[in-house]
């Protein structure tokens, strides 16, 4: 839940102790954020309910956000047997969920050990701890050994894509004016932009709030100038609507 103020003329809202009338009107936003809910109500109206997507395991950690239940009554075919004396119903298995074929979790695409680093870099170049916190966002010798590391990390990777995701549109907006990405890069005067122009043939930008053909578009930007350029960099923000579908 949140709550948020906005200023609205000729609108009354409430009644201060004194009689008059705040200038302000209160907005209350409800979330929903359990998505068994609302699959609830697929889940009784459908026989068969198919799952496929790249990001479901484990599963069972899905089943629980989902609110799959384990089966506790006998399906429409077996109740016709059981009317039929065909089938007894002792012989069925309830208290689990029902999943035939059982779940399928394939191997990766690539080969984890030989084609996969994962690292967390703590520390700039120049010592300083990367802690992104409240007060280091505010202040610029953070932002020049942040940029510092992210030009470092882009220069070692000669060829290919390298995306850039930063925690809020805020946070992005700092950084293109801390490291003077916000114009043409090719004309940074900070050493960091400059390092990043020089090292990639493209640098693409997550807007906020742009449509989805806008979207659509910066990723085939983005694939169209690796396969020509052979490399390109892309700043977005997690949980944006780049973070989905770009590889």
């Amino acid at each position: 839940m949140s709550v948020s103020g906005q200023t609205k003329q000729n609108t009354t809202h409430a009644k201060i102790c004194d009689g008059s009338t705040p200038s302000w009107v209160g907005k209350i936003d409800l979330h929903l954020l359990t998505p068994s809910i609302l699959f609830e109500e697929m889940n009784d109206k459908c026989r068969c309910v198919v799952f496929a997507s790249g990001t479901l395991a484990p599963v069972s950690s899905f089943v629980a956000e989902m609110g799959l239940k384990p089966r506790t009554n006998p399906t429409a075919e077996e109740e016709a047997k059981i009317l039929r004396g065909e089938l007894s119903k002792n012989s069925l298995q309830f208290g689990r969920l029902q999943s035939k074929p059982p779940p399928l979790e394939a191997d990766h695409i690539i080969d984890l050990q030989r084609q996969l680093l994962a690292v967390s870099i703590g520390y700039a170049p120049n010592g300083r701890e990367l802690k992104c916190d409240y007060q280091n966002l505010k202040d610029k010798e953070f932002w020049a050994a942040l940029g510092d590391s992210v030009a470092t990390v882009i220069e070692a990777i000669p060829r290919g894509g390298v995306l850039v995701f930063l925690p809020s549109f805020a946070a992005l907006k700092n950084a293109l004016r801390h490291w003077d990405l916000e114009t043409n890069p090719r004309q940074a005067t900070s050493n960091i932009g400059e390092r990043i122009g020089r090292s990639k043939k493209m640098i693409i930008v997550e807007k906020g709030g742009g449509s989805k053909e806008d979207f659509e578009r910066m990723k085939e930007n983005y694939a169209r100038s690796i396969h020509q350029h052979g490399s390109c960099v892309l700043f977005a923000v997690f949980r944006g609507k780049m973070s989905e579908g770009v590889r």
